[in-house]
């Protein structure tokens, strides 16, 4: 505006306004929130869409924005920012104004961080919410109300999952038969944890033959 006429609110920016505009990753679309990297002419890209380009054979070693050579240069000015700011969950839920630290402690446990689908042919990503009401609804799977469950010997499944659904806390369990070299076959499990109150260091599975 003129000086001397105050702006509009539409035309007022703010600091976090320009976070927004101007610290998001090219490729991801995604605000950076942790490693930030940036090719010889300053284009920045988060550290996840860096890995990925930098994973290829050298020749598509290159910057999305300007196709120059990219290397492994940080943008510490930008990272310096991302840990001094408070900020909000990037999943949208009601946590807000959140330290660097505390802000990555609650991401990796937010009940509306995504969740891919485990079953065959699916891949649909819900929120950690909902994983189990999908799973359920979706696949028919069964959602065990135990810490115990039973996989008995001689099902005929080459793939199984399982939601085991706790007050304070819920697992996908998959379980899939692969072949060997001295033997039919054998099972593998692995546990995801999906979302509760507790640390999810203290969760563990057990297999008994």
């Amino acid at each position: 505006p003129p000086p001397g006429v105050p702006a509009m609110p539409s035309q007022k920016r703010t600091l976090d306004d320009a976070f927004k505009m101007h610290c998001t990753c090219p490729i991801c679309m995604d605000e950076f929130d942790d490693k930030v990297f940036q090719c010889t002419n300053g284009h920045a890209l988060c550290g996840a869409c860096h890995g990925s380009i930098m994973a290829k054979v050298a020749a598509q070693r290159k910057c999305p924005v300007c196709s120059e050579k990219l290397a492994s240069i940080r943008n510490l000015v930008i990272e310096n920012l991302i840990r001094d700011r408070m900020a909000p969950c990037k999943y949208g839920c009601s946590a807000t104004e959140l330290s660097f630290d505390a802000r990555h402690k609650h991401q990796s446990i937010c009940p509306l961080r995504p969740f891919k689908c485990p079953y065959p042919g699916c891949g649909t990503e819900v929120n950690c919410n909902n994983a189990t009401n999908h799973l359920q609804w979706s696949h028919s799977v069964p959602v065990a109300r135990s810490n115990k469950f039973e996989l008995k010997h001689g099902t005929q499944l080459s793939f199984w999952v399982l939601g085991v659904a706790h007050p304070k806390h819920e697992f996908v369990v998959v379980v899939a038969k692969m072949p060997r070299d001295h033997d039919d076959e054998c099972k593998i499990a692995a546990l995801s944890f999906v979302q509760g109150d507790g640390p999810r260091s203290q969760y563990s599975i057990q297999a008994r033959g």
